[in-house]
């Protein structure tokens, strides 16, 4: 049943990489918030391979349907368990917003760079910078500064993708926060 699940829901032109971008693109691309009764018995059916499941209303389907949507991709499949936390998800939310028409729980999409990755949050950088310092700088103890900072800077390039300014920066304020006395 794994896989029927994903194969159900990227045939319905929705993503199976991102729960947010599935349910997104469910509610608003693919108008399944505004879908009646029997077509999210239907899809439900079809995604989680269940057959006895109550749906007392409309609402309670449609918000059902995103629910199995959100946790299949999550869990990169539907089985019973899978399928029990989209009942229940349902149940808690429409217990929390009962005057609440078409809103789902939305995870915040992260905010990209130019090339599509993932922006960092506002230092963490920094955090990252200070416990590589620390990490090489407690492994390399007899090094000296400068064979230190071309360490800590060639793992700051790679593991962080600084670049030689930038790794450069973030050395000497760790450096700074963490003197050592070294020759």
């Amino acid at each position: 049943m794994s896989n029927t699940a994903l194969d159900v829901i990227e045939a319905m032109g929705l993503s199976t990489t991102s729960f947010v971008s599935a349910v997104h693109t469910a509610k608003y691309e693919e108008n399944l918030h505004m879908s009646s009764l029997d077509q999210c018995r239907m899809l439900i059916g079809e995604i989680s391979g269940q057959t006895d499941f109550d749906l007392p209303s409309e609402r309670y389907a449609r918000f059902l349907l995103m629910y199995v949507i959100q946790e299949s991709v999550r869990a990169g499949m539907c089985d019973d368990e899978v399928f029990e936390l989209a009942v229940e998800g349902t149940k808690r939310f429409l217990k929390d917003y009962r005057f609440t028409y078409a809103y789902l729980e939305r995870a915040e999409a992260p905010a990209l760079n130019d090339d599509g990755s993932v922006k960092r949050k506002k230092g963490e950088k920094k955090v990252m910078a200070e416990t590589i310092y620390k990490e090489l700088e407690a492994e390399h103890q007899d090094t000296s500064k400068k064979e230190l900072k071309k360490l800590v800077m060639a793992a700051l390039q790679e593991q962080v993708g600084m670049t030689k300014a930038g790794s450069q920066t973030y050395f000497y304020n760790a450096f700074k926060k963490f003197e050592t006395v070294r020759s």
